[in-house]
């Protein structure tokens, strides 16, 4: 979680979207998340569409 942190908020978003591209461990893709939401980024990313 520490690197998660060091990042910029724009690779930070780029982490999470490279992690839901992949398959990743969905505990990982929490701990981005849980930084976004720190960071009050959440309102920045992107809305999903049908």
């Amino acid at each position: 979680m520490s690197s998660l942190l060091l990042l910029s908020d724009e690779n930070l978003f780029k982490v999470f979207e490279d992690a839901l591209l992949c398959d990743v461990d969905t505990d990982f893709i929490r701990l981005i998340a849980d930084e976004i939401n720190r960071r009050q980024l959440s309102h920045l990313l992107p809305v999903a569409s049908n």
